[in-house]
């Protein structure tokens, strides 16, 4: 039995609890399909994978050949829009719809391969991000509100295509961007009809965030670690997050919950499996 397969049992015998675990390809981002056969090649069981890209993903072959893994290996994917490509939030109109036009097709990939979930970030505040603090330059930057009220429009055109597509959609909050702290991805999960929430606390670490977006007892779940500072995706333990209150805090709540490890290595999976293992030992205890 495969160690995925131990916790997820160990969740459900000891805990009446569902975990699904999976992995994303983002240690190779440029190429999912290498990833999915280095994960596959661990024996770790790890049967969903979320298809984590860099940039977009347009050619046939890596098309074919992720439809093909999906049912040699029986495959549950989720797709990650391609991170390089995702400041729906841009001030820029003309910039803020090529970014838009990528989160659309990323639904259309997500239903050529068969993937039942999409995770979307919702953008940044990029002139004030990356513009110096001079006071020349301050009057190019905008209040914050322009750049959420341009993550909502675009979140909702995006919900809007994907009416006909039946993709699960998921907004994502980040540590530097848009829905860092709870009241924002509150407003934006009310104003965009169609969309649910992933939490993802590593970038919650960051932003001082974890314990407020747990109210929210969202079922889908990105796990790294990092030291509170920057977005690291360490592996679970070489940081500071408290991974046995965390887990703690989760197999309180109803439902099933997705966990996807987004990790640089194989090797860091699999010590961060055996943290989840090790930690789930100590609870049931």
């Amino acid at each position: 039995m495969s160690i995925s397969s131990d916790i997820e049992q160990e969740v459900s015998r000891r805990f009446n609890r569902h975990w699904n675990m999976g992995v994303s390809t983002l240690m190779y981002p440029h190429d999912p399909v290498r990833a999915i056969n280095e994960i596959f090649e661990t024996g770790l069981g790890l049967n969903r994978i979320e298809i984590g890209l860099g940039k977009p993903l347009e050619e046939n072959e890596a098309l074919d050949d992720l439809s093909r893994l999906k049912e040699s290996r029986d495959i549950d994917y989720s797709l990650h829009v391609p991170f390089l490509f995702d400041d729906i939030a841009h001030p820029h109109p003309a910039v803020r719809r090529a970014f838009v036009d990528e989160a659309l097709n990323s639904i259309d990939l997500a239903v050529e391969v068969g993937a039942e979930d999409l995770v979307i970030h919702p953008g940044y505040l990029a002139l004030n991000q990356s513009l110096p603090d001079v006071k020349a330059l301050n009057y190019l930057k905008q209040p914050r509100e322009q750049y959420l009220e341009n993550s909502i429009s675009s979140l909702k055109d995006i919900a809007r295509y994907n009416r006909s597509h039946d993709v699960t959609l998921f907004v994502e909050n980040l540590p530097f961007g848009l829905c860092d702290t709870l009241p924002e991805l509150k407003r934006v999960l009310n104003e965009v009809d169609g969309m649910s929430f992933i939490l993802d606390v590593g970038h919650a670490n960051v932003s001082s965030s974890l314990e407020d977006f747990l109210e929210l007892e969202p079922s889908y779940l990105h796990l790294h670690d990092n030291l509170g500072s920057e977005d690291e995706h360490l592996r679970l333990g070489a940081g500071n997050l408290d991974f046995q209150n965390l887990f703690s805090r989760v197999l309180q709540q109803e439902g099933e919950k997705k966990m996807t490890l987004e990790l640089y290595t194989v090797d860091d999976v699999v010590d961060s499996l055996e943290l989840i293992k090790t930690v789930l030992g100590v609870l049931s205890t």
